[in-house]
């Protein structure tokens, strides 16, 4: 299935071997085209294999960056990211209610907060009890 957000992507080919076989640059539908040719061909010559493995890890990589920027918007609660079902679109108009992605600093805070309330609440206790000279 074609990913709509690398379509009219073009990627450089820095690699001789590469370069023999795509040219210049190479688009995102002819690498999936060609990929797909390759795995359908049953016995792969040396330069072919190389041309795969090559082809699979710029579609690795340009995927990945693609998902890693989909998973945070997901996590955060931000409208665009993954969809809860394979093919389906995401529902911009549902609560999202965000993840939190550390929570020990947060909690480290709060207790902070906690400690300096109670070390104020104990200085104002002892202040007022001391016993007054009249």
């Amino acid at each position: 299935m074609a990913n709509k957000d690398l379509e009219g992507k073009h990627y450089k080919c820095n690699h001789p071997i590469v370069k023999n076989r795509f040219g210049e640059t190479v688009s995102y539908t002819n690498l999936t085209t060609a990929k797909e040719r390759l795995e359908q061909k049953g016995q792969l010559m040396e330069d072919e294999t190389f041309i795969l493995n090559w082809i699979n890890a710029t579609l690795k990589q340009a995927t990945g960056k693609i998902a890693h920027a989909k998973k945070i918007k997901a996590d955060t609660g931000a409208a665009g990211g993954l969809s809860d079902s394979a093919g389906g679109k995401t529902n911009v108009y549902r609560a999202h209610t965000p993840k939190v992605q550390d929570t020990r600093s947060m909690y480290a805070e709060g207790l902070d907060k906690e400690i300096e309330s109670i070390k104020y609440l104990m200085e104002y206790m002892d202040n007022n009890n001391k016993n007054k000279l009249i």
